[in-house]
């Protein structure tokens, strides 16, 4: 299969050097000193928890005529730079299939004015590293060899030919794959989960370690997924995967706990802080859309708004160690006091049993 990857980015060259590595014909569309240096160096990649190195060397174009002839196009850039590449796309007659693999919270409208529905997937690739110098270093799970997850889902959520045909593609390559019978719902559901994570990294001078340490923030953030949760459901979408329901529902102290574990950690500063500073463009770009939904929700979010303000105007950063925010106990006692109402009525019964002779 012919693939263009559209972008040479993070995921753009994990994407490229797997695919290379299987037997693919790929080619990577980059654009100045970063198209020179992959011509003459090639893209060199590096697991994080492995010793092994590999470099691969794409084809490198740096610009897309119409008479190009791709199998598949994978459009890896930032939401914020659709605009600009869409009438590229538009009059190139060869592509079959173009897979726009990243944010998306637009219902595809502005991809559909500019090109037939049936040639647009979307997806999403959750790959993360970091570029050290001239070498990419990235994640690689230890027991199964994946570099990453990719979903995969078609406009009206059928299961196609080309659909499964680029899954098998991409899991021969080393991903996980998920093909995603509601991938617009996903994407509005991604975002309401990440957009607070980044915009509390931001209100703490975008350090994972500086917000581990600060409840405040960490609260807002959990009280702002449940409030993005409440937009996704109130514009008709489905909460996908139907386990951040449940992970919305979690007591305060208990969301806290997790996720000031979770931002301690390095794997937190490589997957989410590295990138969030680094499209700090495009996660203004996605709030902004967020922001239409909460208007068409007609719902408040007043944690939400206190993360947005930061697009707007100059906020202080929230000190770190901040906890005058109350959290919320009460269904950890109530879960408390059921659990030992249970405790009690079995040490009763059990009691009652040994009695009998």
């Amino acid at each position: 299969m012919n693939i263009l990857i559209y972008g040479a980015g993070m995921i753009s060259s994990i994407i490229a050097s797997q695919l290379e590595r299987n037997g693919q014909k790929v080619t990577i569309l980059a654009r100045g000193s970063h198209a020179e240096a992959i011509r003459s160096f090639g893209i060199v990649t590096h697991p994080l928890q492995g010793a092994d190195y590999y470099t691969a060397h794409p084809t490198v174009i740096e610009t897309l005529a119409p008479e190009d002839d791709f199998d598949v196009i994978l459009v890896t850039l930032r939401r914020n730079q659709h605009h600009e590449i869409l009438p590229i796309l538009a009059q190139n007659q060869h592509a079959k299939t173009i897979v726009f693999l990243g944010n998306n919270l637009g219902d595809a409208v502005d991809l559909l004015e500019q090109l037939p529905a049936e040639k647009i997937l979307l997806g999403f690739g959750g790959s993360g590293g970091e570029r050290r110098g001239d070498i990419l270093y990235h994640f690689r799970d230890e027991h199964s060899g994946k570099v990453g997850k990719i979903w995969l889902g078609e406009l009206d959520g059928k299961r196609t030919q080309r659909l499964q045909q680029l899954a098998q593609l991409f899991q021969q390559a080393g991903f996980d794959i998920e093909i995603q019978p509601h991938m617009d719902d996903w994407l509005k559901t991604h975002a309401a989960l990440t957009l607070p994570l980044a915009f509390g990294l931001y209100r703490c001078e975008g350090n994972n370690y500086h917000l581990a340490q600060t409840r405040d923030a960490l609260l807002m953030i959990f009280r702002a997924i449940k409030e993005g949760f409440k937009v996704v459901r109130k514009n008709g979408s489905r909460i996908i995967p139907v386990s951040y329901t449940l992970m919305a529902k979690l007591p305060e102290p208990v969301a806290v706990a997790i996720l000031r574990k979770l931002f301690a950690s390095e794997t937190a500063r490589i997957a989410i802080a590295v990138h969030a500073n680094n499209a700090r463009d495009e996660m203004y770009f996605l709030a902004r859309e967020f922001q239409q939904l909460i208007q068409t929700a007609a719902v408040a979010t007043p944690n939400l708004t206190q993360l947005f303000a930061v697009m707007d105007t100059e906020q202080p950063a929230i000190p770190q160690g901040s906890k005058t925010a109350r959290l919320n106990w009460k269904p950890v006692w109530v879960a408390a006091g059921v659990f030992a109402s249970i405790l009690g009525a079995l040490g009763y019964l059990f009691s009652q049993r040994k009695r009998k002779p």
